[in-house]
């Protein structure tokens, strides 16, 4: 590998990264990152993207969310889907929440109704 080449972070230095920055990004997005899902979540392919389920204290616009992402994805130094846990499918929040990789904060969604 040249010194060009960057090892992507592991799931470890992920969480402490996004840990170690929840007072900016609490602050200047008014958000929480709830937890980690996806590939990396997984451990499949590390170092393609993060996917970030994302809790804002209120709605948020498109200039917020791509901006958080930007922030995300210079602070991990790969590429970031933030995804709203308010406009999360209800057809993915189970699947969402099993692979889930909890940061910080609760994640309640209300039961199915039958």
């Amino acid at each position: 590998m040249s010194n060009s080449e960057k090892v992507p972070p592991g799931l470890n230095e992920i969480k402490l990264l996004i840990k170690e920055h929840r007072k900016e990004i609490r602050q200047e997005y008014k958000a929480g990152v709830v937890g980690i899902f996806g590939s990396y979540a997984r451990g499949e392919k590390p170092g393609i993207d993060v996917d970030l389920l994302v809790n804002f204290d209120t709605a948020t616009t498109l200039f917020g969310l791509v901006g958080l992402g930007d922030y995300l994805e210079e602070l991990l130094g790969l590429p970031v889907d933030v995804v709203s846990k308010r406009a999360l499918h209800p057809r993915m929040q189970a699947d969402v929440l099993k692979e889930m990789v909890i940061l910080w904060g609760l994640f309640c969604i209300p039961a199915a109704k039958s």
